[in-house]
């Protein structure tokens, strides 16, 4: 696991990164209230990215730049073309700026708020399983996660560590 990416090194790297490759002055934004998406590129010219995402994520500052890239990517479309899109057209902005040209992430890229729990990778950030804690006793809850755990990681090849965190 590396170094978590604070919210002030998140804004600097956005606001790097959108005066490197925009024409225009976009604002970054930090949004409450998005909880279906990461990030959003809105044509009133604010790149917003999702708080709640951002704080399951922080500890995996490439996730985070990918989707601000991702969202830059969009804008330059929109400046150049006019419209936003997943297009071929906003596949080639994003291989210009190293994003990944994905329309969206997989539940299993990034921790989504979905469920109570995420089970991941504590190096890369993949979701292995989400959890919705159904049973009331939580004693009974972290020995059949420990089991899971357990079995798991003796299925891998490689030593891996994983990581149980709160999603709620």
């Amino acid at each position: 696991m590396t170094k978590n990416f604070t919210s002030q090194e998140c804004e600097a790297y956005a606001n790097h990164m959108m005066t490197k490759y925009l024409k225009q002055d976009w604002e970054f934004v930090w949004s409450d209230k998005m909880t279906n998406s990461f990030g959003l590129c809105c044509g009133n010219y604010k790149i917003k990215i999702s708080k709640k995402y951002f704080d399951l994520n922080s500890s995996f500052p490439s996730i985070i730049r990918n989707v601000i890239l991702h969202e830059i990517a969009h804008a330059m479309q929109y400046e150049d073309m006019g419209y936003l899109s997943h297009d071929k057209h906003w596949k080639k902005y994003c291989l210009k700026i190293g994003a990944e040209p994905v329309r969206c992430f997989s539940r299993l890229d990034v921790t989504t708020p979905c469920a109570a729990f995420a089970l991941r990778d504590s190096f890369t950030g993949k979701v292995i399983k989400y959890i919705q804690q159904t049973n009331t006793n939580i004693t009974n809850f972290l020995n059949e996660t420990n089991n899971y755990i357990k079995e798991v990681e003796s299925s891998y090849d490689n030593p891996v560590s994983l990581e149980l965190i709160w999603c709620g």
